[in-house]
């Protein structure tokens, strides 16, 4: 159930932090007790705020052990409780039990399944603006020890496009789980480890130190290695930006728009996390290493930043630019999974 997403340490299945509407449980047990004043008013409200007795205790044990084994399958539930009341279709004085009828269970926990959907749904948008898909969602707390809980999850999330819902051993542990996870996939309160490497990926890239124009323009007619690292494997502050200088390099007949590449990779298998495009022309002439050829059109060299900030809040700023002038910015989630193009 997420509420905020917290990224940590990089893998192809990206774990985030996951806060739901408050404590789903209780929220329950909460929805039972306004039922039973309202059913029962003060012939319920008396014996069960009486301190000098254990009813109350007895009772909301009761109800926990009818929430977890709820099923929806029909029937009425019967929960023992003594009170001086007439036999109803809501209670049975010859034996002393509250009966809730199969409805009644289902209002109890479609109250709180909503709000988990609407949270869940809203916040997997706001992470993910659509470009990708988060496969896995793992739920806890305890609401989680509840069948019927677990299937109608199941079922909802799975509909919504998640393939696989994992419910926690000891769901009750919800806090603790979390925060075990998190330590077990690096993060390290400000700092966050990132072992993955991102690649900047631009016909004619090189990284620093770049070599001059002229053994440019005397290499074999090839394209430079494309493809350069911006951020390898080390730990990172959130907020701080990160920069790299690469020199970009092009021949004659290049068009002046270029696409850079924002990529992550494990080292066998990446994915194009957003496209940063950009003209030449828009360079100034100051900044740029200019050299006419023979044959018509001119060779150029350009030392290009990339700056790289890791935010708070899940995203990925990329900034491409020289030293006065910028040429390309956008901001990306850097949260996906391995299947996220499927």
């Amino acid at each position: 159930m997420i509420t905020d997403v917290t990224a940590t340490s990089y893998s192809l299945t990206e774990l985030s932090s996951a806060i739901g509407p408050k404590s789903g449980s209780t929220i329950i047990d909460r929805e039972f007790l306004k039922l039973m004043r309202h059913r029962f008013n003060a012939l319920f409200i008396n014996p069960f705020n009486d301190d000098k007795s254990d009813r109350r205790e007895r009772l909301m044990n009761d109800f926990r052990q009818r929430k977890e084994k709820f099923t929806g399958d029909g029937s009425n539930h019967r929960l023992k409780f003594r009170m001086e009341c007439f036999t109803s279709q809501w209670y049975d004085s010859t034996a002393g039990h509250i009966i809730l009828s199969d409805s009644d269970m289902r209002a109890f926990f479609d109250t709180v399944v909503g709000q988990v959907f609407h949270h869940v749904n809203d916040q997997v948008d706001k992470a993910t603006r659509g470009h990708f898909k988060i496969d896995e969602l793992l739920m806890t707390g305890g609401l989680m020890r509840s069948e019927y809980a677990r299937e109608t999850f199941s079922e909802g999330f799975k509909d919504a496009g998640f393939s696989r819902i994992l419910f926690s051993e000891a769901p009750e542990l919800s806090a603790s789980l979390g925060a075990a996870r998190k330590a077990l996939s690096g993060i390290v309160t400000k700092n966050q480890t990132c072992n993955k490497s991102y690649f900047i990926e631009c016909s004619g890239l090189r990284e620093e130190p770049g070599i001059c124009l002229q053994a440019f323009i005397d290499e074999p007619d090839a394209p430079a290695k494309p493809q350069q690292i911006l951020v390898k494997g080390h730990v990172y502050e959130e907020d701080k930006p990160y920069k790299t200088v690469f020199h970009l390099y092009s021949r004659p007949g290049e068009p002046p728009v270029k696409t850079f590449f924002l990529k992550m990779s494990d080292g066998q298998n990446s994915r194009v996390l957003a496209r940063l495009t950009c003209n030449l022309s828009d360079i100034p002439t100051d900044e740029r290493a200019l050299q006419s050829a023979a044959a018509g059109g001119v060779y150029s060299h350009q030392c290009i930043f990339v700056t790289a900030t890791f935010r708070v809040k899940g995203y990925l700023e990329i900034k491409v630019h020289t030293k006065c002038k910028v040429l390309a910015q956008k901001r990306v989630p850097r949260i996906w999974s391995e299947r996220a193009g499927n």
